[in-house]
């Protein structure tokens, strides 16, 4: 038996399946997918980045019905790869921050990466809910099971596929959940408190903002009270 699943939003509505970057997004016109700009403002000790976009509100997985976020590709790897993405996300009924709260009709067990981390039975259900959120990603070229995952098993493509190198980015903890603050104003959304003396603060003037999409595989057979996030897939190509 097949011991993964493609998660859905409460296990029924997928996840979105693209990845639109600003240079591209105008074609898409009017809706959160949008990007039409982005701004880096300093502040003494910390610095505040703003993704706008053309629609008048931005919003959560839970009313689209699909997680999806923004982000920042800010470096690369020594063989090419995109790494150190500045990622802002919302995916109702999948936890992975401390930022996210409870929500009760997700439905137990809920799909996810804390409890694997070792932070306890239940913590999943406490950090499900549909709340903004950040994370500092590394990517990887896409998996066999990403490659399937995405629709892409049976289809020609000669452009690199990317996933989140959950090993790399689940090494430094903090970058799971650094706890800064993320906020919505109409068709901007911004992060906030994020410290200059970061590692990645210096790249994100030289950064292009992005919308993404995420299919995500689960394996909730091997421990089925704990379901664990097995890879994060892309579906379009990181340049």
């Amino acid at each position: 038996m097949n011991t993964k699943a493609i998660v859905g939003i409460s296990l029924v509505t997928a996840f979105a399946v693209s990845m639109i970057f600003a240079q591209n997004a105008m074609a898409n016109g009017g809706d959160h997918k949008d990007v039409t700009g982005f701004e880096v403002e300093p502040f003494k000790n910390t610095i505040h980045v703003t993704v706008s976009t053309s629609t008048d509100m931005i919003p959560n997985s839970k009313t689209i019905g699909y997680a999806f976020g923004y982000g920042f590709v800010t470096g690369t790897n020594d063989d090419g790869y995109p790494e150190n993405v500045l990622a802002l996300t919302t995916h109702w009924c999948v936890a992975d921050s401390f930022e996210q709260g409870a929500d009760a009709p997700c439905g137990d067990p809920t799909a996810g990466l804390l409890e694997a981390l070792g932070f306890g039975d239940g913590t999943n259900e406490a950090h499900n809910d549909e709340k903004w959120h950040a994370h500092i990603l590394d990517l990887k070229p896409s998996s066999a099971e990403c490659i399937v995952a995405v629709g892409l098993a049976d289809s020609p493509h000669d452009e690199t596929t990317y996933e989140v190198d959950l090993g790399r980015t689940l090494a430094t903890q903090n970058n799971l959940s650094p706890g800064w603050t993320v906020t919505i104003d109409g068709g901007d959304i911004s992060v906030w408190d994020v410290p200059r003396g970061d590692p990645h603060s210096a790249a994100y003037k030289k950064a292009g903002a992005l919308y993404f999409g995420i299919v995500g595989i689960v394996d909730s057979t091997t421990d089925p009270e704990n379901p664990v996030v097995t890879n994060l897939c892309l579906t379009a190509p990181v340049t």
